[in-house]
């Protein structure tokens, strides 16, 4: 049966009316058979185009079966392996059993869904789930609306869902009542979860914001599914506060603990549960957080720990609350951060700050309004390695230096570790070997044109990737040295040493450095290595660094060697940290990270910050890091060449500043002692310190339903609410993401904004105004995935969706096959075909117009149409004057027969034409007849030329 999609087309069909019409004239001039074959190819031209433009298809019915099995890979469903073993099994089983044409597919799902294997007819056996889902919340409708996509267009389409039905976000039953009415059957197979007793904290809640030694009650939830006793400890900010044994009922138990605080800040309390009958331990503990307001403050971390710096001094004397902490001993804690309106680095390596602290810094200044201040040094900016790091995004000059000071030419050759153990992934995707690769590209763009660099890629043999060369051509270099690809064996620290330095003997440049990339735990040719690192570095003064991938039984040896070549030794276990190190002891092995020389700098313009200081009279500095401003900052202070030493901006929410000479006697000896520096630091910090302002206000966090919600109530200066503001919230999600929340006005002074989770953790909260001024940060936690709050089956749900699905509940594997029911009709569309009738029928119009044929087709193919009509030749052999063959017309043109023209003349008789010809002779020459018979007459003869050009068309 033949359908048409688009059936309007078919109107045009009328065409073939008016075709026939005008052929009727426009092919007058042609041979019957082509006439007819010509007619007949244009009309069905017409139709085959007609219907592919109408979309025509073949409906056919269709039994196949295309299953679906959706199997729950959260992290409540796949607690107990042997569930997760028998689930596998179970779509093992019914696979066996399944049709050779019936199709299937598997998909995955938590929060969000992974198809595992392309629909198709052949599955194989499953062993393992390859495919990752965030496990930590169950979107059973997600899923099902996703996998619906899966099905083809014809057959029976079904769902064969295995979960436990905890189902933590979306709506189910909607989404089946959808799918049921397109048809797709969804059938439940439970994964029945066995919990003899479970006990878990619920929830643990306290005031967001209290004021200092004000009495407040910490309320915790316990849930238990059968009585039990069990011990609860309660910390705060990691101190041991509460230790009781509690009796626990079936259901939910409230335990009270009442506390104050005494000190400002952001304080987490964290509540631990030790019961006697337990199944999941991952839900035994929770996390809650109260805040007290506080003095303005400020977090200083000195890099020079057996010095107390000048600006403690200069800080205090203008009442401004600081605290110093060593290089090491810079909060881990983001809730020691953000007690603190100002943090201030000095001097301060970037190996002592770890990318996580790294990360929060920038949130904390960004999202929550903080201020920073980055002094230099030797280890600080770009001699400090941030190069490409989160700090470094957020400071107003970039760390990088992409102004190229005429320094001493340093000629550098990185020996890169090119073993077989290079091809493994990290984390992100990459293998150590790009990972290195991209360091060492990273290193030719920093340095300057004068500089050499070259790659030796060694394993048990040297070999160069890019010769050491000046940096005229470095798209070749980096392009050479990002195709190297790993070898084999271990790395031969001696022979690569060897072969680096005679590359570097040969030069002439001032500063000789060889950079040794190598594995920590696989580094081979240690004999003589650093005998000869020793003699590179007192016969030619090359200069020797040693970077390790991994820590290893091999690192310690490699620290040896660094030292022996006066060099470095960095060790890191995460490949993706080594573009920061090798870029970080480039600059520190070229110089080109410091300017040593005395200046006097130079103020652009004194801003309102600046103002009150004797400028005229400001003390010289003999150094600084040397940096890049960046577009939009503003650079207040200058150096030598135009460098910024003082520059500032607005980062989001908060500020960041960068002085680039230090606050120690190296380069500020002078400065120290001058009297406007013990205004200038103080006046600084009061420009970045965040300017909090809550008493007005008052916020409420909560999570449910895997919905966060913000809620504050906003007050005047005078107590009244305050309506029509514009508030926003920054949300800081548990893994450095940020997001904004706009709060909406719901009532009388009360703003609330809702935003959804992205994870378990700690969430922190700023609330502001649309002009940037914060109001107040909190913090809210979610202490546990979503998915441990309900470990049994939720039967009743799985039977719900099953029966709105018009499936089964609890189905077996031996029935996930089973035709029950009539499957939507198969469409084979024509259009290629008709497409491919159409231009064929088009070609058979052409030929039949303009070819032509050999004489003995065309004479059978004549003899066939005479047969069919007998009638209308005899009649031509009787027309009259006043009708003309077309065979006639052919013979008027003369292009055939060479004849001038055939026609009545005037005043001939009816039965008699005058024919003017040529000589008989000459027609029968090219007709191909040699003679003809004397006593044949003009007419017979004619009517023998007209048969014998018939035959030849």
């Amino acid at each position: 049966m033949i359908e048409f999609v688009d059936y309007y087309y078919l109107l045009l069909l009328l065409l073939i009316v008016p075709l026939v019409l005008v052929f009727r004239k426009s092919g007058a001039s042609l041979s019957r058979p082509r006439l007819y074959v010509s007619l007949a190819s244009r009309i069905l031209l017409v139709i085959a185009t007609v219907m592919a433009l109408a979309d025509a298809r073949i409906k056919t019915d269709s039994t196949t079966l295309s299953t679906v099995f959706l199997l729950d890979r959260s992290k409540s469903a796949t607690l107990d392996e042997k569930k997760w073993a028998e689930c596998l099994s179970f779509v093992n089983q019914a696979l066996k059993q399944k049709p050779a044409g019936d199709l299937s597919t598997v998909a995955v799902f938590g929060k969000d869904t992974a198809v595992e294997l392309p629909m198709s007819a052949q599955v194989p056996r499953l062993s393992e789930i390859r495919s990752t889902v965030n496990s930590n919340y169950t979107s059973i409708a997600d899923a099902l609306r996703t996998v619906s996509g899966l099905f083809p267009e014809y057959g029976i389409h079904r769902i064969v869902l295995i979960s436990d039905g905890n189902e933590t976000s979306g709506d189910a039953l909607r989404e089946a009542k959808l799918l049921a009415s397109s048809g797709i059957e969804i059938d439940a197979a439970p994964i029945a979860l066995e919990v003899p007793g479970e006990v878990m904290v619920d929830y643990v809640n306290a005031p967001v914001k209290v004021s200092r030694l004000q009495p407040f009650d910490l309320k915790i939830g316990i849930s238990s599914l059968r009585k039990s006793a069990a011990k609860v400890f309660v910390y705060r900010d990691n101190e041991l506060v509460l230790n009781d044994a509690v009796e626990l009922n079936g259901g939910e138990n409230i335990v009270r603990f009442r506390d104050r605080l005494s000190t400002g800040g952001i304080h987490e309390y964290k509540v631990v549960i030790e019961p006697e009958y337990d199944t999941l331990y991952s839900n035994n503990a929770a996390y809650a957080f109260c805040k007290v307001k506080t003095e303005p403050r400020v977090l200083l971390c000195e890099g020079d720990g057996d010095r107390q710096p000048y600006i403690v001094e200069a800080l205090q004397k203008a009442g401004i609350n600081i605290d110093v902490v060593s290089k090491t001993g810079f909060p881990f804690n983001p809730n020691e951060i953000i007690k603190y309106d100002a943090v201030i680095l000095s001097d301060v390596n970037s190996s002592c700050i770890d990318m996580t602290q790294n990360k929060f810094i920038n949130s904390y200044v960004k999202d929550m309004g903080g201020g920073f201040i980055m002094i230099g040094g030797m280890d600080s900016f770009g001699g400090g390695g941030y190069i490409n790091t989160p700090v470094d995004e957020m400071l107003p000059v970039g760390c990088e230096v992409k102004k190229k000071h005429t320094l001493a030419e340093i000629a550098l050759v990185i020996v890169l570790d090119q073993s077989g153990s290079m091809c493994m992934t990290v984390e992100g995707g990459q293998t150590k070997m790009e990972l290195a690769n991209q360091a060492a590209a990273a290193v030719v763009e920093v340095l300057s044109d004068r500089d050499s660099v070259g790659v030796l890629a060694v394993d048990t043999a040297p070999k160069w990737v890019a010769e050491l060369q000046n940096l005229t051509n470095r798209d070749e270099m980096r392009e050479q040295i990002l195709a190297n690809r790993p070898g084999g064996g271990g790395i031969y620290v001696f022979t690569g040493l060897t072969a680096a330095g005679e590359a570097l003997k040969k030069s002439k440049a001032s500063i000789k450095h060889i950079l040794l990339f190598a594995d920590g735990s696989d580094s081979e040719q240690k004999e003589g290595s650093k005998e000869l690192v020793e003699e590179l570095l007192a016969k030619h003064k090359i200069t020797t660094t040693a970077v390790s991938i991994g820590i290893g039984y091999d690192s310690p040896w490699l620290k040896k060697l660094a030292e022996a070549g006066k060099g470095r030794f960095y060790a890191t276990e995460d490949a993706n940290e080594l573009p920061r190190i090798f870029l970080w002891e480039t600059f520190i092995s070229s110089k080109s990270a410091f300017v040593e020389k005395k200046f006097v700098p130079q103020i652009e313009y004194i801003p309102e910050m600046l103002k009150g200081i004797d400028w005229a009279r400001v003390a010289p500095l003999y150094g600084y890091n040397v940096t890049t401003p960046k577009d939009t900052a503003e650079v207040i202070m200058e150096a030598l060449e135009s460098d910024p030493l003082l520059a500032r901006w607005q980062f989001g929410l908060g500020r960041s500043l960068a002085f680039t000479s230090d606050a120690k006697p190296r380069w500020a000896k002078d400065w120290m002692d001058w009297d406007g520096s013990s205004a200038f630091w103080p006046q600084a910090v009061r420009w970045v310190m965040r300017n909090m302002n809550d008493e007005g206000l008052q916020t409420a966090i909560s999570f449910k339903d895997n919905t966060g919600r913000i809620t504050a109530e906003l007050k005047d200066a005078e107590n009244r609410p305050e309506n029509f503001a514009r508030l926003n919230a920054v949300v800081s999600s548990p893994d450095a993401g940020t997001f904004n929340v706009e709060l909406r006005q719901t009532g009388i002074g009360v703003y609330e904004g809702g935003f959804e989770p992205e994870g378990y953790g700690n969430y922190y909260v700023t609330i502001c105004r649309d002009d940037k001024s914060v109001l107040g940060t909190y913090a809210k936690s979610i202490s546990y995935p979503v998915e441990f709050k309900k470990i049994d089956t939720n039967e009743e749900l799985l039977k719900k969706i099953s029966q709105t699905g018009g499936g089964i509940y609890d189905i077996k594997p031996e029935q996930v096959f089973k035709h029950t029911k009539a499957g939507r009709p198969q469409y084979k569309r024509l259009w290629q075909i008709l497409l491919a009738a159409a231009l064929f029928f088009l070609l058979l119009d052409v030929a039949a117009r303009r070819m032509i044929y050999p004489q003995a087709l065309m004479g059978k193919i004549a003899s066939k149409i005479r047969r069919v009509v007998p009638e209308k030749e005899k009649h031509e052999e009787g027309l009259g004057e006043k009708e003309t063959l077309p065979e006639n017309r052919e013979l008027q043109d003369g292009a055939s027969t060479g004849m001038d023209t055939v026609q009545n003349e005037a005043g001939a008789g009816k039965d008699k034409p005058v024919v003017s010809a040529k000589p008989a002779e000459e027609i029968g020459k090219k007709s191909g007849r040699q003679d003809l018979p004397e006593s044949t007459g003009t007419m017979k003869r004619l009517l023998e030329i007209k048969g014998k050009l018939k035959k030849r068309r």
